[in-house]
């Protein structure tokens, strides 16, 4: 712990019904080379039924076991409220730092005046062809082998934040916006720099069914899109816009951008090409997604992206 009573970086942990991984990514976060000087804030969300994670009783880990119901979103604002260090890096309870991940993220918030600083990915379980072709559709353009340096975005979900700066985009926004994109829009605007880190390494666990992949891609583009257009104050013509905009062009210019990302980087582009199908069905999914989020909100579907986010097995074993 830092010696005046604050830690330097707070990981915050939002933990559901999938409790081997879960364990795994709190292991991980107790792990850390920076382990003294930090704080874990967990939300576990699972049922009742279901035991706490274990963690050391002199750690730094801070414990809350709240209704099922809370979605994804609204446990990491909890968390956010309850942490206390000046870097706040969130992490997926599917995704399992390496231990110089925290070190990492302080080294390079203090290093740059950038706000997000986005991580490094590499695949935990890829013996799957179809858990292969999910990360490099949703992470590939952040895989190792990567350079550290100021990039156009960062991964979403997975990101460390400077507190001073979360905290001038909620009193703009009236809260944390979910996704994360929306803040990387915003810092777009306000000409921020955006950082990504190769040191910060995180182990990200992925679909190893289609069908789960689809539908946590689905949801999570239809969310962002709906609450892009009502923090915005969108018009009726540009919600429209975007909605033909984004079923016509999105996929290919996806597919395009990832293609233009793997540039010095040929067995990522070969990964690429082997797991084509996979990366094409997961942006046209995406992008309906997104399309119909910009028009039409599914009910509930913060919720149901909160099932596959973090309530539904990905891997075998």
């Amino acid at each position: 712990m830092h010696t005046d009573g604050q830690p330097l970086v707070s990981a915050i942990l939002v933990v559901g019904e999938c409790r081997k991984r879960c364990q795994h990514a709190l292991n991980a976060l107790l792990a850390q080379t920076l382990i003294d000087r930090m704080e874990i804030v967990v939300v576990d969300v699972a049922n009742r039924s279901e035991p706490d994670l274990v963690y050391p009783v002199e750690s730094q880990t801070r414990y809350f076991r709240k209704s099922p119901a809370m979605h994804w979103q609204e446990a990491r604002i909890l968390a956010l409220r309850e942490s206390r260090a000046e870097v706040i890096a969130f992490t997926e309870e599917h995704a399992y730092p390496e231990p110089g991940w925290a070190e990492a993220l302080l080294k390079a918030h203090r290093a740059g005046e950038w706000p997000i600083v986005g991580y490094a990915f590499r695949n935990a379980n890829p013996g799957n062809y179809i858990s292969r072709g999910g990360l490099i559709a949703d992470y590939g353009r952040f895989m190792l082998p990567l350079e550290s340096g100021i990039k156009d975005s960062t991964s979403g979900n997975n990101t460390a934040y400077k507190r001073s700066f979360l905290e001038e985009a909620m009193r703009e926004f009236g809260t944390f916006p979910f996704p994360d994109f929306i803040l990387q829009d915003y810092c777009v605007k306000k000409g921020l720099p955006l950082y990504v880190a190769s040191d910060a390494v995180l182990y990200h666990e992925n679909y190893e069914n289609i069908r789960g992949l689809m539908a946590a891609n689905f949801f999570y583009c239809h969310v962002m899109a709906g609450n892009r257009a009502r923090y915005y104050k969108w018009s009726t013509a540009r919600r429209l816009l975007y909605f033909f905009g984004t079923v016509f062009a999105a996929p290919p210019l996806k597919a395009w951008r990832l293609a233009v990302s793997f540039k010095g980087r040929p067995g990522l582009l070969t990964e690429f090409l082997q797991t084509l199908p996979v990366s094409l069905m997961t942006f046209l999914v995406s992008s309906v997604g997104e399309a119909i989020g910009y028009i039409y909100q599914i009910p509930e579907g913060e919720y149901r992206f909160t099932r596959w986010e973090i309530n539904t097995l990905r891997a075998r074993g």
